[in-house]
């Protein structure tokens, strides 16, 4: 969107960052279309809160550089809750980071999360057909240091969109099929 970023926030304002890669950041879909937007506009539909979706996204980016945008707007930006979702971009064979450099990275987020306080939703990105990358290599480090910490809350994407066939008779269209 167009929205401009401010620093301070009004008191009855509850204010949401989505940190991520180009799949937050809604790559190749109408900006209606972008969950944060989406999330903006249903927690904003009971009115007795007023609630702000900031996307500040980077598509491309990896785990570290969402630490360090995390770290970069702690103390400077004021929010009550941030969405942190990376992972098929880390584990591209032209980032070469190896999956003991995500492991330091999470484990960096945890420790930020906990000095900071900070109210997390943290998710690892689904598999790709399109983006392969070593999903499961990835994946078993997310659960082992995010899931670990207590006070984080964790999403598993794959499970949910799993789940969501299943249960509700869907098919949904994910990256690289048809």
């Amino acid at each position: 969107g167009d929205r401009e970023f401010r620093q301070a926030k009004a008191p009855d304002v509850f204010r949401v960052l989505v940190l991520g890669t180009g799949v937050s950041f809604g790559n190749g879909v109408d900006d209606e279309h972008v969950y944060a937007g989406i999330l903006e506009r249903k927690l904003n539909k009971g009115g007795r809160r007023t609630y702000e979706v900031y996307n500040m996204a980077i598509p491309g980016s990896t785990t570290d550089i969402g630490v360090r945008e995390l770290q970069r707007v702690t103390g400077e930006f004021e929010f009550d809750f941030v969405v942190f979702c990376y992972g098929v971009n880390d584990g591209l064979p032209m980032f070469e980071k190896p999956v003991e450099r995500y492991a330091g990275t999470l484990m960096e987020l945890v420790h930020h999360r906990k000095a900071h306080d900070i109210s997390m939703l943290v998710a690892v990105e689904p598999r790709s057909s399109f983006y392969p990358w070593p999903y499961e290599e990835y994946k078993k480090q997310f659960d082992t240091i995010v899931t670990g910490d207590p006070a984080m809350d964790v999403i598993d994407l794959p499970a949910v969109l799993d789940e969501v066939e299943k249960h509700h008779g869907l098919r949904l269209v994910r990256e690289g099929t048809t």
